[in-house]
């Protein structure tokens, strides 16, 4: 019943690791716990079923296995969490969840407890997985990882239309994946933020375990519908295993605009109309798709059907997905459109919205063009950052205490000791970094007895090409940069500021949709900068005199003018951010054009945060709360949890 896309997967082997190359040598404290939560609490009523708890315990798993084991006879690991209990609706028949599967010939499938038990239990129950327990061999993982992109597409190209309906609540749904992160202020952001993320966690295999913050619920749930093209049955099992459905479908918004737009709905059923459903499934010898949720267990299981499934599939007469309009027919639902779709259409569409998403935000039209186009100096092309040893590795939270103070003298001796050892790490990257690419950038060689990183600063941060690349190169570029005097770091923002300035006036003069009056006006200014020296360029680039006029003949979310509400220092640090953070390209705000940063930073106090910290105090630690998404918490880590011998406790939570 499926699309053919789940009976023909591609079985090339993909990788569970995909993280980032650029990410600092950092071990998360958090890369294997999974903390007591609900891998399925939604951005608004948990499931939207009046017997489904609002609100959680938190409990240990000793806790849960003595308070459930007389319950639960599934031999898989625990997710480690209890809801509330689970109260029934009126007239319930009280049934065990093996009884209502049992009817069609139904048994649970196990799936590996690693965060991503959805796409898994998803994955088992399409293709009938005949095990008590879905293995994760190779072929499963890739074919597996299929599914889960393209659910997610789906998820992509209906979220822009899914929040103006308020089917997500992007700003509650962050809050929720990024608990104690303040979300933006605006309903855009929000969604663009919440876009990133997505994009984020297509790429992870279903292989890689996540965190419990990451865990999928009713937005995947209702795309998933979607992309099978028939409901999916959601079986909401208490402590005492009796179990209350949601159907996930899909129906046709009609928009203001006139769009029609396809997502996925999700309604409570009373135990009389599941009833009806199963028995007209018997009678027309039809499978539903059907998934469990052990709310003791926080855990999601496939269902398969034995050769009931291959029997029923392979009957003479109608093909099955007739047989189930015909059940909708019957029991008075709604008959779904069974047409198939085109994935690669759909990554497309999604492609699209982000971008319409970005309009929405303000950003310039340049930006609908590809993110390569829009923003080229941000690329740093064919660079492999250095790899250090893993025992070299520091636990998020120690780099964080490390960035707070540039001066290792002002440390205390731990602390000092540590930060010296990654100073090392960066100056053994550099000193290989100068004997390779470094002659490339003609950088002067240090004077005898000077530390070639600081002696280097005052060129880098007048020749930014060079500085970008060497950032890219380096294990921790927030700590290289930290050796940085304020001025020196204002040389850089300023020279990033007026290439950025100067690209968009090339663009505006060399765009045939623009005015004429704007594009000579753009021709001689950019004419004037080429003539001056340096500085005085710089100044004629920034000259918002020229830039109001400007604005006069073009739209204004073209003008690159400061805001007068941003200091003129945090403007400066703001062009530097995107070659300082590592996976800044995998963000919300990465992936928006570099000329949106007056948006970023009105719209995240964390931004604002980080650009005070570092002007007044050279304390760089605020870079590690930024809303980076799944980049902070090392989906795929690479260090092992000892590495941070002697570091205190900080670490210390496995």
């Amino acid at each position: 019943m499926a699309d053919d896309s789940v009976d023909h997967m591609q079985h090339a082997e993909q990788g569970s690791s995909h993280r980032h190359q650029g990410q600092d040598h950092i071990i998360d404290p958090f890369q294997s716990v999974h903390s007591p939560s609900s891998e399925t609490e939604p951005s608004q009523e948990p499931y939207w079923h009046p017997a489904t708890p609002i609100s959680a315990r938190l409990a240990g798993s000793d806790d849960i296995i003595a308070e459930t084991a007389s319950s639960v006879d599934l031999d898989v690991e625990s997710d480690g969490f209890e809801l509330e209990k689970v109260v029934p609706p009126r007239n319930a028949y009280n049934l065990d969840y093996r009884a209502w599967i049992g009817s069609i010939h139904g048994t649970p499938i196990a799936v590996p407890a690693n965060g991503q038990c959805l796409f898994l239990a998803f994955y088992a129950t399409t293709t009938n997985t005949q095990a008590k327990k879905l293995t994760l061999r190779s072929a499963t993982v890739a074919a597996a990882d299929i599914v889960k992109q393209r659910v997610i597409d789906i998820v992509l190209a209906n979220l822009r239309y899914d929040v103006k309906l308020r089917l997500i609540l992007p700003k509650e749904e962050l809050q929720r994946i990024y608990p104690g992160e303040q979300p933006p202020n605006s309903q855009e952001e929000a969604a663009a933020m919440l876009y990133a993320h997505y994009v984020k966690m297509r790429a992870v295999s279903v292989g890689t375990p996540v965190p419990q913050a990451f865990w999928e619920g009713p937005t995947v749930l209702r795309a998933m519908a979607v992309y099978l093209r028939e409901p999916v049955y959601v079986w909401d099992i208490d402590a005492a295993d009796r179990a209350y459905v949601q159907q996930y479908t899909f129906k046709i918004y009609e928009m203001d605009n006139g769009d029609q737009h396809e997502t996925g709905t999700v309604t409570p059923l009373s135990e009389e109309k599941i009833r009806d459903i199963l028995e007209a499934c018997f009678h027309q010898q039809v499978i539903p798709t059907m998934l469990l949720l052990k709310h003791t267990e926080g855990h999601f299981y496939g269902v398969q059907h034995g050769d009931t499934f291959h029997e029923w599939h392979a009957q003479r007469g109608s093909e099955m997905r007739e047989r189930l309009d015909q059940v909708h027919r019957l029991v008075g639902l709604p008959v779904l459109p069974s047409a198939g779709y085109d994935p690669a259409s759909v990554a497309e569409e999604a492609a699209n919205e982000e971008q319409a998403l970005l309009e929405e935000m303000g950003v310039d039209f340049y930006a609908s063009g590809s993110q390569s186009s829009a923003m080229p100096e941000v690329a740093v092309t064919s660079v492999q950052r250095v790899r250090v040893d893993q025992h070299a590795a520091v636990h998020r939270s120690v780099y964080e205490r490390l960035l707070t103070n540039h001066d290792l003298k002002a440390m205390d001796a731990i602390d000092s000791r540590l930060a010296a050892r990654l100073h090392r790490a960066n100056d053994e990257a550099y000193g290989g970094w100068l004997a390779t690419d470094g002659r490339s950038f003609g950088i002067p060689a240090p004077e005898a007895g000077q530390t070639p990183w600081l002696a280097s600063l005052d060129w880098l941060s007048t020749t930014p090409k060079a500085f970008r690349h060497v950032l890219a190169y380096l294990p921790y570029p927030k700590l290289a940069i930290q050796g940085c005097t304020h001025e020196q770091l204002n040389n850089w923002g300023e020279r990033e500021a007026y290439l950025d300035q100067l690209q968009t006036l090339e663009r505006i003069q060399h765009d045939e949709d623009s005015d004429d009056e704007a594009s000579t006006m753009c021709t001689t200014w950019v004419e004037q900068c080429n003539q001056a020296a340096t500085q005085d360029a710089m100044e004629l680039a920034r000259d918002s005199r020229r830039w109001e006029m400007l604005g006069q003949l073009v739209d204004s979310s073209l003008l690159r003018l400061r805001p007068v509400d941003i200091p003129l220092e945090h403007w400066f640090l703001l062009h530097t951010l995107p070659y300082v953070v590592c996976d800044w390209e995998d963000t919300a705000m990465g992936r928006t054009p570099t000329s949106s940063r007056a948006l970023w930073y009105h719209e995240h106090l964390q931004l604002q945060s980080l650009c005070k910290s570092v002007v007044d105090r050279r304390d760089w630690s605020h870079a590690l709360r930024l809303p980076l998404g799944p980049s902070r918490t090392e989906l795929t880590p690479h260090a092992s949890p000892t590495a941070s011998m002697g570091e205190s406790a900080a670490g210390n939570r496995h």
